[in-house]
């Protein structure tokens, strides 16, 4: 699939399906990022959707989570199962 992905890419754009690969996600997330506005910045050229390499390094690295850091208390407790 390596292969397949090199031959589609422009300049220094990969095709979305290098995005889906390297974030492991499904083509429908993938979609549903773009719509939100919520995944990486994307380029549209015709019909295909394309993403720059350090569009999506950047993306990846600013969804990165601090297990150090103590969470907030919720303003409403989770449910708790009684049973």
């Amino acid at each position: 699939m390596t292969e397949e992905l090199n031959n589609n890419r422009i300049g220094d754009l990969e095709p979305k399906e290098y995005f889906l690969q390297f974030a492991g996600i499904s083509s429908r997330t993938e979609a549903n990022y773009r719509a939100a506005r919520s995944g990486p910045p994307f380029y549209k050229i015709g019909r295909r959707i394309m993403y720059s390499r350090q569009d999506i390094e950047d993306w990846v690295k600013s969804r990165r989570i601090n297990s150090d850091v103590v969470q907030q208390k919720r303003a409403v407790p989770p449910r708790r199962y009684v049973g």
